[in-house]
């Protein structure tokens, strides 16, 4: 027999099923020389999945872009911070 909180998380995994936040960001990086001001923004998809919690990053291919995209990060439960 499960105890309560085993079959609340139960039902909770079921009723999450493929259930999917999907979010779009962006961060700057700088081009060149530290000395010019010149940025680069890099696009990103930040996936949360309900089921289990994980979170998977990944950056849209762009063609003739001539930097590294795809996966940003593996899906992977990832630790909160001091503060959350």
């Amino acid at each position: 027999r499960l105890s309560r909180s085993t079959r609340e998380a139960a039902i909770a995994w079921v009723a999450h099923d493929q259930k999917v936040l999907r979010f779009n960001a962006y961060f700057e990086e700088e081009v060149g020389e530290p000395q010019s001001s010149q940025k680069r923004v890099r696009k990103l998809v930040l996936c949360f999945f309900l089921e289990d919690g994980s979170i998977q990053i990944n950056e849209p291919r762009e063609t003739n872009s001539g930097i590294v995209q795809g996966q940003f990060l593996k899906r992977m439960r990832v630790a909160r911070g001091a503060h959350g």
